[in-house]
């Protein structure tokens, strides 16, 4: 089962977005055996605000039992 995840940084979060950026490709890396796609939304000026992930999990159960942020903006 596949699952889009898109998650919006709060109102000016760029430099916190990349201060975590490191982390952030761990936890992907980590996640790697569920991960299709992923990539970073973009605001109006081209600036990173946020992700989106494609994850595939055989049932909803995977999912909800597996913490992968592991950090908060």
């Amino acid at each position: 089962m596949k699952f889009v995840i898109r998650a919006i940084d709060g109102e000016r979060k760029l430099e916190k977005r990349m201060e975590v950026r490191s982390r952030h490709f761990e936890d992907m890396d980590r996640m790697k055996e569920h991960l299709v796609c992923a990539g970073g939304l973009l605001d109006e000026e081209g600036n990173l605000k946020g992700s989106v992930l494609v994850m595939d999990f055989r049932a909803v159960k995977n999912w909800t039992s597996i913490s992968f942020m592991r950090y908060t903006y």
